[in-house]
C-alpha cells in the first residue's frame, strides 16, 4: 500500500516537530506584541529578541540561544515604533501557517496550508528592517506579512546591507523613494524569495525592488532569485520602475505572476534590464544575466513592460508577456533592432504579440527566426487574440492558489492556446501553486500528450496512473501499521504534544487502526493492495471565470470502478492487449474496497506469475456528479500485477528442560510457524484447504530444517526426508520432533536455529530460534551458542498473543 510508505515521511515530520517542541532553547520565543525595548524583563518583545540575537546577550525578557539565532513569533500583529536593526545573522519565523484539522487541497495531504498569520507593520511611519548599520548580516524571514513600511529614502520595508531570504512572505503597502518593498545596498545584498506576494508597494524607482548599481566605485555583484511569487498592483503613474535591475547581477524569476502594476507611461518600465533608459544611462554590466522561466506578465501599465538592449544575457523560457497596456510588452532600448544580430536574447516557447503597435514584443528578425515554431503568436492575421480566450481573469488568493493571486490558461485546443504547446522542457519542476509540471501522465489511448504549458500555472487533467505491484506481505503490512498506530497514540497521550497537532495525530491513529482492522477482515489470498489515488493526477473544475479548482483525489470526489483483464501487455497508446489465450482472466478478481480505499487484486488459484508475464486489471476514476453524462470527467488506468509467493515465518520458541531427568522433550515446531504473509487461504477456490507448510508426495509434513545444533543437543524426528526445491541436498524433519540434552547433569541453557518451508517449498526468510531453558541454569550458566534472555521472553509473549488471536478467530 503506497499510503503505508507515505506514512514513513509523515511520521518523520511529526517526530521532528516533537523534537523541536521538546527543545525550546533552540529559539527565542517572543511573547508580547508590545514594542518593548528593555524596560520589562517579564516579557520578550520582537525588538528585544533581535537585540538578544544580535549581541548574544540577554536583553529585556529575552535570552539568547546557544546555536543559530532563531526567533519565533506568535499569531497576531507586531507594531513597530522604529526600525529593527539586526547586526548578526538570524531567522525570524511567523506562526506556522498550517491547519491540522483539514487536508491541503493542492497536495491532498495533512495538514492544510493557510495564509500567514503573523504581521509586522510600521503603520506607514517607519521602515521595518535595516541591516546596513553593522556587519551586514544574513536575514531570513518566513511565514509572515510585512505591512505598511515607510522610508523617505531607501527600502520601505527592507533596507538590506547583507543577504536576505524570504519564504512565504507578503510585503504590502510599503513606500520609499527607492525600493518601495526592498532596497539592496552593498555587493553582498543577495535576495532570495520563495513563495510570497508583493502587493501595492510604491516608490519612484523600483516599487518592489531597487538596488545600488555601483558599490565602492565598482559595479555591484549580486544574485537575485524569485520563485513562485505574485507581484500585483505596485506603483503608480509617478513610478519609474517596478523591478529596477542593475549592476553585475544574476537574476532568475520563475513561476511568477507580474500583473496590474503601474509606472509612468512616458518613460516607466516594469522590469528594467537595460544599460539605457529614457531617464539616462544605467550601470548594467555586460556580464549581467536575466532568466525568466514560466512567468505570466500581463495587464501592466507602462511605457515598457520589459526593457532590454544588447547588454547582458537574457533567457526567456515558457513566459507569456502580453496584454500589457499603453506601451510595449518588450521594448528595445536602443536603435537598429530589426537587423540586430547580437541582442543576447534566447527565446524558447513564449507567448507574445508580434504585430506592431501597443503591446508588441519588439524582437529582431534574427531572434524571430531563431525562435521559429517556439513562439505562440497572439497576433495572427485576424488581429490580436482577446485575453479572455487565452487567460482567466486574475484569481484571488485562496487555498487553491496557494494564497497567491494568479491566472490560469484557457484550454481551447487551438494554435493560440498556452496549454500543451508541445514542449517537454518545462523549465521548472513545479508551477506557482506547487503542482508538478509532469509530462508523464498519459491517459489510456490518449492522442493528445500532456506537454508543457506557458505561464506560471500548469493545468492538470485527470489521469489514472498505471500501478505495477506484487502482492503484499500481510504480516509485514500489519506490523508496520501497528507501529504507526502505536506511535500516533503515544503522541496523543504525551502531555508535551502541542494541542494543535492533536487533530492530525488522532486522524492518523484512527486511520491505522482501521487499516489493521480491515486488512485482517478484507484480505484475500496473495492480495495486491493498490491505491488508485497515490500516483494519479486529479481533475480541475473550471470555474465561470476560467479559474481552476483542484478536485483532489479521494473517494469523496471520485468513483472507482474495476474489472479483470487477464494476461497481456500495453500498446504504445497505453491500451491493454491480451495474450493469445488469456486463460488467466477467469482466475483474476479486482475489487474496490471502500473500507481500505484500495483496489484489491487477487487470484482464485495459487499460481504465481511466470517471469516476463504480467496480469492486468483495469480501473477508472470518474469525477462525482459527472458520472453518466456525455462529458463525464473520466480516466482509465491499469493495475499491473505479478503474483509471487511470500515466504513463511518461523517464530522463536522456548522450552524448559528439567535438570536431573533424561532432559528430553517432544515438540511440534510447526505450531510456531505460519504462512500468513500470503493471506487468507479460504479465498482459494481451487485449494481452499491448502496447508501452510510443505508436505511430500505422500502428504507427509517434512517442513522443518534445523541448523546450528550444539554438540550437546540431539534432535531427532518422527520422520525425515529431502528438503524441497533448491535445498534438496538438505534433510528436513516432520511429525513430532525429539530434543535431547545428552548429559543428564548438564546445567546449561542451549539454543539452535530452524527454518520452515511452506506448501510451495519456499523456506522462511529468517530462522526461528529454539531456546532450551535448563531448570538448573543461572544467568551465567549458558552454553552451546544460545541463551535464554529478555528477547526470548518477547518472542514467547508474541507466540502466546498469536495463539490467542488464532483461537479467538476460530
Amino acid at each position: 500500500m503506497k499510503n503505508y510508505k507515505k506514512g514513513l515521511v509523515g511520521l518523520t515530520i511529526v517526530s521532528a516537530m516533537m523534537v523541536m517542541a521538546d527543545t525550546p532553547d533552540t529559539k527565542i520565543y517572543v511573547n508580547t506584541f508590545v514594542d518593548e525595548d528593555g524596560e520589562n524583563t517579564n516579557n520578550c518583545s520582537l525588538r528585544e529578541a533581535v537585540r538578544a540575537a544580535s549581541t548574544h546577550m540577554s536583553y529585556g525578557g529575552c535570552k539568547p540561544t546557544t546555536g543559530v539565532n532563531v526567533i519565533q513569533l506568535e499569531k497576531g500583529e507586531y507594531v513597530l515604533s522604529k526600525e529593527l536593526q539586526p547586526t548578526s545573522s538570524m531567522t525570524i519565523l511567523g506562526a506556522e501557517p498550517l491547519d491540522y484539522n483539514n487536508v491541503n487541497v493542492i497536495t491532498n495531504t495533512y495538514p492544510a496550508s493557510i495564509a500567514p498569520q503573523t504581521t509586522i507593520t510600521g503603520k506607514g511611519q517607519t521602515r521595518l528592517f535595516n541591516t546596513t548599520i553593522n556587519n551586514q548580516p544574513l536575514l531570513t524571514l518566513s511565514n509572515m506579512v510585512l505591512s505598511d513600511g515607510f522610508s523617505a529614502d531607501r527600502g520601505g520595508a527592507l533596507y538590506m546591507g547583507g543577504a536576505v531570504s524570504l519564504s512565504n512572505v507578503t510585503i504590502q503597502n510599503s513606500k520609499a523613494k527607492a525600493g518601495g518593498a526592498i532596497y539592496l545596498s552593498n555587493p553582498n545584498s543577495n535576495l532570495t524569495v520563495s513563495k510570497g506576494n508583493f502587493l501595492s508597494n510604491n516608490a519612484v524607482d523600483g516599487s518592489v525592488v531597487a538596488m545600488s548599481c555601483q558599490d565602492n566605485l565598482d559595479i555591484g555583484l549580486r544574485n537575485l532569485s524569485m520563485d513562485s511569487v505574485s507581484i500585483i498592483g505596485n506603483g503608480d503613474s509617478n513610478s519609474n520602475s517596478t523591478l529596477a535591475l542593475c549592476g553585475k547581477l544574476t537574476t532568475v524569476i520563475s513561476n511568477a505572476t507580474i500583473a496590474q502594476n503601474t509606472v509612468n507611461t512616458t518613460n516607466g518600465t516594469i522590469l528594467q534590464f537595460s544599460s539605457n533608459s529614457p531617464r539616462g544611462k544605467i550601470a548594467l554590466s555586460v556580464n549581467a544575466t536575466l532568466t525568466l522561466l514560466n512567468n505570466t506578465i500581463v495587464e501592466n501599465t507602462a511605457w515598457a513592460t520589459l526593457l532590454y538592449n544588447n547588454i547582458g544575457r537574457k533567457a526567456l523560457n515558457n513566459n507569456v508577456i502580453a496584454y500589457n497596456k499603453s506601451g510595449k510588452s518588450c521594448r528595445y532600448a536602443d536603435t537598429g533592432l530589426k537587423d540586430n544580430k547580437s541582442s543576447q536574447l534566447s527565446l524558447f516557447w513564449n507567448a507574445f504579440v508580434l504585430a506592431e503597435g501597443v503591446d508588441q514584443c519588439e524582437l529582431s528578425d534574427e531572434d524571430i527566426k531563431n525562435s521559429k515554431d517556439k513562439v505562440v503568436n497572439l497576433s495572427p492575421d485576424s488581429g490580436v487574440v482577446p485575453m479572455s480566450s487565452v487567460l482567466s481573469t486574475l484569481q484571488p488568493a485562496s487555498a487553491y492558489t496557494a494564497f497567491m493571486q494568479m491566472y490560469f490558461p484557457v484550454d481551447n485546443k487551438n494554435d493560440t492556446d498556452l496549454v500543451d504547446v508541445g514542449s517537454t522542457q518545462c523549465g521548472t519542476n513545479a508551477d506557482q501553486r506547487g503542482i508538478l509540471r509532469t509530462i508523464t501522465g498519459v491517459a489510456e489511448g490518449a492522442t493528445d500528450p500532456n506537454t508543457c504549458d506557458i505561464g506560471s500555472t500548469e493545468l492538470i487533467r485527470l489521469t489514472a496512473a498505471n500501478i505495477a505491484k506484487t502482492n503484499d506481505d500481510v504480516v509485514d503490512l500489519l506490523k508496520g501499521f501497528s507501529e504507526y498506530q502505536t506511535k500516533f497514540t503515544d503522541l496523543i497521550n504525551n502531555p508535551a504534544t502541542r494541542p494543535d497537532f492533536l487533530p492530525y495525530y488522532k486522524q492518523q491513529a484512527e486511520k491505522y487502526t482501521n487499516w489493521i482492522k480491515y486488512v485482517k477482515s478484507d484480505q484475500k489470498y496473495r492480495t495486491i493492495f493498490a491505491d488508485p489515488f497515490a500516483a494519479s493526477m486529479p481533475a480541475e473544475k473550471v470555474l465561470s471565470n476560467n479559474g481552476r479548482e483542484i478536485k483532489y483525489l479521494s473517494s469523496k470526489n471520485y468513483q472507482v470502478d474495476t474489472w479483470p483483464l487477464g494476461k497481456g501487455r500495453l500498446s504504445d497508446k497505453n491500451v491493454f492487449i491480451p495474450d493469445g489465450t488469456n486463460s488467466d482472466k477467469d482466475k483474476i478478481k479486482c475489487e474496490w474496497d471502500k473500507n481500505l480505499e484500495q483496489i484489491l487484486m487477487y487470484r482464485t488459484d495459487d499460481n504465481i506469475t511466470a517471469t516476463g508475464d504480467s496480469l492486468f486489471c483495469g480501473y477508472s476514476l470518474t469525477l462525482l456528479n459527472d458520472q453518466g453524462t456525455a462529458t463525464a470527467t473520466k480516466s482509465t488506468g491499469y493495475v499491473i500485477a505479478n503474483f509471487s509467493n511470500i515466504a513463511p515465518y518461523a517464530k522463536d520458541a522456548t522450552y524448559t528442560i528439567e535438570h536431573g531427568t533424561l532432559q528430553s522433550i517432544s515438540v511440534n515446531l510447526l505450531e510456531n510457524t505460519n504462512d500468513d504473509g500470503d493471506g487468507n487461504v479460504a479465498f482459494l477456490i481451487d485449494k481452499p484447504n491448502k496447508k501452510p507448510y510443505y508436505t511430500d508426495a505422500q502428504g507427509r509434513d517434512l517442513a522443518i530444517n534445523v541448523d546450528s545444533v550444539p554438540d550437546s543437543v540431539a534432535v531427532t524426528a518422527e520422520r525425515s526426508g529431502i528438503c524441497p526445491g533448491k535445498d534438496n541436498k538438505k534433510t528436513c524433519l516432520g511429525g513430532k520432533i525429539q530434543i535431547t540434552v545428552k548429559n543428564t547433569l548438564d546445567p546449561f541453557n542451549y539454543s539452535f536455529k530452524y527454518y520452515v518451508y511452506d506448501a510451495d517449498g519456499t523456506p522462511s526468510a529468517a530462522a526461528g530460534t529454539v531456546y532450551l531453558k535448563n531448570t538448573a541454569s543461572s544467568a551465567s550458566a549458558t552454553s552451546g551458542g544460545g541463551s535464554f534472555g529478555i528477547w526470548s521472553l518477547f518472542g514467547l509473549a508474541g507466540l502466546v498473543a498469536y495463539r490467542r488471536y488464532k483461537t479467538k478467530a476460530k
